[in-house]
């Protein structure tokens, strides 16, 4: 009998609010109108006072500062559910500036191109209709919690705007970088930092190996993109980009193709070293940026402090943990990936298992004690970033 009695005041309660809810969403954005056509009841509000959802969402938006985001811009939100007078109303409108909350915590509050146009990054879009729906079927507050990026980095650099304030901005340009990324990055995965000058391999989130990195110069920039890892090619040839080959006066160690084009053969002097990580574009079979991982023969660089020198390539130090980790097989072992380095012939190898890598640019990275390594934003990117952001 209870059951009944719950059921027959959801029935009238949900018919109470009806036509206040046809009328509230009439000027309201196409994908409000959607959610309510579908949902046909009030979400945060439950007759004069607000429902343990909207209490704990409302907060949300008041404490949006917590996610490098500014109040503000959820004012209207947090105002109608301040006021209760006009219930339908205050619900719609609150669930409008909630769905703008959603895409910018979760998507971000703007595309990346509009920052750099050596930002390649394709953020996940999701949708704050399905999210809220989803939310609603499982029930509770906690998927509100698990609307922002979950990486391990964005939760430490959530933590550490509270207690680094000399580095708030960078700090907030940061994690709206993470928005971009994938929230799930792999199993197994290499993140490329740019302006760090590193490059960190990681399983289950957790570090396995870092190197020293050389990466493109500010008029070559190594554009910022998600890849993966698909070949391994020991003693590779180094066919010069069209764009390289003026700079190059002595052709001594070159041979030309027939197409006009110049070739560096293998060897220890090859201006690729003598192991290439070969990469495509995330989830594609081609790289039109040209950009891949390498070894070099100038291991010199690698003291210096500052390392973009590049043409635009990554340049890595410690290419044989690096090939181990990818390779992630016993076979290859650290002596038969130097052999296969040292002698022979050009080899190509094709990996079983393609190994995500993200050519990124952080200037913030967050240590697993808590503290900051902040690095120059020697492409002016973030400079960019903080001024779209406003």
């Amino acid at each position: 009998m209870r059951i009944l009695v719950l059921a027959f005041l959801a029935l009238l309660t949900t018919n109470l609010y009806a036509n206040d809810i046809e009328t509230a969403i009439q000027s309201a954005p196409s994908n409000v109108q959607e959610f309510y056509k579908a949902h046909n009841n009030l979400v945060w509000v439950d007759g004069n006072q607000l429902n343990e959802l909207g209490v704990y969402a409302k907060k949300t938006l008041e404490n949006a500062a917590h996610e490098g985001l500014n109040p503000a811009d959820y004012a209207e939100g947090i105002s109608a559910l301040s006021n209760l007078s006009n219930p339908a109303h205050s619900d719609v409108v609150f669930t409008k500036v909630f769905f703008k909350y959603i895409d910018d915590v979760r998507n971000g509050r703007f595309d990346p191109k509009e920052a750099s146009s050596k930002i390649k990054l394709r953020p996940e879009t999701a949708n704050p209709v399905e999210l809220i729906t989803a939310g609603l079927k499982e029930g509770g507050t906690h998927w509100i919690d698990e609307l922002p990026p979950q990486q391990p980095q964005y939760i430490k650099l959530k933590k550490a705007l509270n207690t680094h304030t000399d580095h708030h901005e960078q700090i907030i340009t940061t994690m709206e970088r993470w928005r971009w990324m994938p929230r799930f990055l792999g199993e197994r995965y290499v993140i490329v930092n740019i302006p760090h000058f590193w490059l960190k391999a990681f399983e289950h989130d957790h570090e396995i190996m870092t190197s020293p990195i050389i990466d493109g110069r500010a008029s070559s920039q190594t554009p910022v993109f998600p890849g993966e890892i698909y070949e391994i090619i020991f003693r590779p040839e180094w066919h010069v980009p069209a764009s390289i080959v003026p700079e190059i006066k002595d052709r001594s160690r070159f041979y030309e193709t027939e197409n006009g084009g110049l070739v560096q053969p293998a060897g220890p002097k090859n201006a690729l070293g003598l192991i290439r990580f070969s990469v495509n574009v995330m989830g594609t079979d081609s790289n039109p940026y040209n950009v891949y991982l390498h070894s070099t023969g100038s291991k010199g660089l690698f003291k210096n402090e500052v390392r973009d020198l590049s043409h635009g390539c990554v340049r890595v130090e410690k290419v044989v943990d690096l090939a181990k980790f990818v390779f992630n097989d016993p076979k290859w072992t650290e002596e038969k990936i130097q052999n296969s380095m040292d002698n022979g012939g050009t080899k190509h190898v094709k990996l079983p298992s393609k190994v995500p890598v993200y050519i990124s640019y952080f200037t913030v990275w967050v240590n697993d004690d808590g503290s900051l390594d902040t690095a120059k934003d020697v492409y002016h990117q973030d400079q960019k970033v903080e001024s779209v952001i406003g």
